[in-house]
């Protein structure tokens, strides 16, 4: 396979985001930087104007007392201005923490008192309950609205105004102020999941990031994955977090290429992909997994001549998934329609992102020629720490480190699996609040994994998270729920074994050694399953207490299991009709699931499930 020429900044010069962002609108000022999306409407910004609004609201900070160590908070979605407030607050030498407005209100403030914030950036999506409650720390001096403000507050506009004032009558001004910075300043900040911790110390929730090494970083992810100047890159996942702040931000900011953003969100993310049709796409399994089962469902549902010409070829393309090679006339004659209904026909390089996708999954698409990888990034380490290079893909694993890092696995049992380690590469300061972090040191990332023998790295699980199954052997949750997702026909999955955390007081009292799990539906596949079998209409709930959908999840689960050793295979499940996993008491900071309150939120259909009272049946 041919690798792609790149042409990255040298971040060794342009060791700062002002920097780097004054280059690139030096370089290609009139070039697309970012697109917001709005509904079916697009808008674009010039790396000059991304540039000019960033030095305005830059120049506005430093009139209001904003000095080099303090602390700006910005709560709200991905868009331009998000991005011009980090990139102007930073050459002021302010320190960064991007935070998702979608965390509970009590995470936010906490976050924000902790960090000691001085200026606050608040987006239309941010309800004045927020408002209010963050305008009334001690710590704040002011917040800054992009609507209308009262009191302590400004105006986004009144801000920006201000700095074209300055730049009026001080047009070197902002050139100075960047000259200040220094690539070794902690210029970005980053809030944790409760349960991560550095070096054995305690949980706390906020990390700083050095900015050159992270510059250095993200161009090292481009160089394993490589974008061109002006490719556009979409992803759904918030700025803000240590993976997007390094894949996203930074990467094309070091690339030069488009960043697509969807700042009013609640969109379907298909109909999103199919508007943009980018070129570099990075999203969280549950994306890929659902045009996997659509895709899957699509092609099951063909006829005569037509599944005859897709049978061949999809077994053409089997042949070509392993050498890394297109399936020649099978990718133009079938997938090439696949991948135009999902808008990713453009697509050079997607990425998965937020955890494991079944290796089955990862397979399956990139026969379909979706040109699709893995990595693996943990926040303590500062983003991304390991990709799947073009040609180098193994669909167990995340792939190798990229340059310039190190990995090692401490405490490694018989199968080889321990806690992996990444040895700091300058990114990761330490905690906020807390003692240096140099460059050298090794930093426990909380997962479990391997490194096989092409190095490259298997993550298991967190390693909190690993249970007892049967007979006192383990299991990895995280990875079998994976493997139940990769059913075209199971949205989501709980799996349980004999340690499950329960919440304090609450016995386990499995009814046999083996596992147990809770399924949710895939609504997308089991509305068309619905049609095909007379049941057009029927309810998430009434679908779950159908006889044909238990039979066909039953199948589902026994195929799956026909690939697992015996001690991890589903012995029991239960089907839920709803799916509310996503309520504030079941999320971290990172928007992922916790085991442990996952557990609590649905302990009764759990205990129902694989407890066995006296003189009852099995439920499920």
């Amino acid at each position: 396979m041919k690798r792609r020429v790149v042409d990255c900044a040298n971040t060794a010069i342009y060791n700062t985001l002002p920097r780097l962002l004054a280059r690139n609108a030096d370089v290609m000022p009139q070039a697309i930087a970012m697109v917001e999306l709005m509904g079916e409407h697009r808008r674009e910004i010039t790396w000059a104007e991304l540039h000019d609004r960033a030095r305005r609201l830059s120049l506005g900070l430093g009139a209001l007392g904003l000095a080099r160590g303090d602390v700006v908070v910005l709560v709200g979605a991905n868009r331009s201005d998000w991005v011009a407030a980090l990139v102007g607050a930073q050459a002021q030498g302010a320190q960064v923490l991007g935070l998702d407005p979608g965390l509970p209100l009590d995470s936010i403030t906490a976050l924000t008192r902790q960090a000691g914030a001085k200026f606050i950036f608040l987006w239309r999506e941010a309800n004045s309950e927020l408002a209010a409650s963050l305008g009334g720390l001690d710590c704040v001096s002011r917040v800054i609205m992009a609507g209308d403000a009262s009191g302590r507050m400004l105006t986004l506009n009144a801000l920006a105004d201000a700095g074209r004032r300055i730049v009026a009558e001080q047009p070197v001004l902002y050139d100075i102020d960047m000259a200040r910075r220094k690539g070794g300043d902690a210029g970005f900040l980053c809030a944790l999941p409760a349960h991560a911790k550095l070096l054995q110390a305690e949980p706390l929730r906020i990390i700083r990031f050095r900015s050159a090494p992270l510059l250095a970083r993200a161009s090292a992810l481009v160089q394993a994955a490589p974008r061109a100047p002006q490719e556009l890159y979409f992803s759904l996942n918030p700025l803000g977090g240590a993976q997007e702040l390094v894949s996203g931000l930074c990467a094309n900011m070091v690339a030069r290429s488009t960043l697509a953003v969807a700042p009013l969100g609640g969109g379907d993310a298909l109909d999103m992909l199919r508007t943009l049709r980018p070129i570099h796409l990075t999203a969280r399994p549950r994306l890929w997994e659902e045009i996997a089962a659509l895709s899957q469902v699509r092609l099951a549902g063909t006829t005569g001549l037509r599944r005859e010409i897709q049978n061949q070829a999809l077994r053409q393309a089997e042949q070509a998934v392993d050498t890394h090679d297109r399936a020649g006339w099978a990718d133009i004659m079938v997938f090439s329609r696949l991948k135009r209904r999902f808008g990713l026909e453009r697509l050079v390089s997607g990425f998965v992102t937020g955890g494991p996708l079944a290796p089955e999954t990862l397979r399956f698409l990139r026969m379909t020629g979706i040109p699709l990888y893995q990595n693996y990034g943990a926040a303590l380490a500062g983003g991304p720490v390991t990709a799947h290079r073009p040609d180098d893909v193994a669909f167990d694993s995340a792939g190798t480190a990229l340059d310039g890092l190190a990995l090692r696995i401490d405490d490694a049992n018989a199968v080889a699996i321990g806690k992996i380690m990444v040895r700091n590469d300058g990114v990761c300061a330490g905690l906020f609040g807390g003692e240096t972090l140099e460059a050298g040191e090794w930093i426990t990332t909380g997962d479990a994994g391997l490194m096989d023998d092409k190095g490259h790295l298997v993550v298991v699980d967190r390693v909190e998270d690993i249970g007892a199954a049967a007979r006192g052997k383990r299991y990895a949750p995280k990875l079998l729920e994976s493997r139940l997702r990769a059913s075209p026909y199971i949205g989501d999955a709980l799996v349980i074994g004999q340690s499950a955390q329960w919440p304090e007081g609450q016995e386990n009292e499995l009814a046999s050694d083996g596992l147990a799990a809770l399924v949710w539906l895939r609504a997308s596949s089991m509305r068309l399953w619905a049609l095909e079998h007379g049941l057009e209409g029927a309810t998430p709930a009434a679908l779950a207490d159908t006889p044909a959908v238990h039979r066909l999840i039953e199948q589902e689960i026994a195929r799956i299991n026909d690939g697992l050793a015996a001690v991890h295979r589903i012995e029991r499940f239960r089907i839920l009709p709803a799916h509310d996993r996503a309520t504030p008491d079941t999320l971290t900071l990172e928007h992922a699931f916790d085991r442990r309150q996952l557990i609590e939120h649905y302990s009764h259909h759990i205990r129902a499930l694989i407890t066995r009272p006296p003189d009852s049946r099995e439920a499920g």
